[in-house]
């Protein structure tokens, strides 16, 4: 895999940060019951602390995610071929890349997409594709029939 080609592991989806125009903003901010249950006193989790995974091409990969997509390097650590990486997303979530992952295409196993949160859809979209992902869904608005109440995304996907 060369330095501009996209990991081809995982799929990740993009998702705009807010609602599309047609809907009424509260939606996508109305706190949920679980919501209002998380409380780190009582144990329960407050969010998403990281993702990881295994990269067969470890600098490219590491590239593609902070060129490509803007992450920042937070920490790293070992030596090859041991080496590993905690990759900010913007939030203080994290993507953790592990050196060592083996080249070729993978068979689908529990994990089906990690989604990153933008403020641009369509712009992250096209920066990926210029980093080396693939594009395998183009930005799109899709409205989901959730209960209590549906709810519209922009998304795109990519590999």
């Amino acid at each position: 895999m060369g330095s501009r080609e996209a990991p081809r592991r995982l799929i990740f989806k993009l998702v705009a940060a807010d609602p599309i125009p047609h809907n009424p903003p509260q939606i996508l901010r109305t706190e949920t019951p679980m919501e209002k249950r998380m409380d780190s006193s009582s144990g329960s989790v407050t969010g998403l602390h990281h993702l990881a995974f295994r990269a067969s091409d470890f600098d490219g990969t590491v590239k593609f995610y902070t060129d490509g997509l803007g992450c920042r390097e937070t920490t790293r650590w070992g030596q090859a071929p041991s080496r590993a990486v905690m990759l900010d997303t913007g939030n203080g979530s994290h993507v953790e890349i592990f050196e060592g992952g083996q080249p070729g295409a993978k068979p689908e196993g529990a994990l089906l997409h990690f989604a990153f949160k933008t403020a641009e859809c369509d712009a992250s979209y096209r920066r990926a594709l210029a980093a080396g992902a693939k594009g395998t869904v183009e930005p799109k608005d899709v409205t989901v029939d959730a209960k209590p109440r549906p709810f519209s995304v922009r998304l795109a996907f990519c590999t």
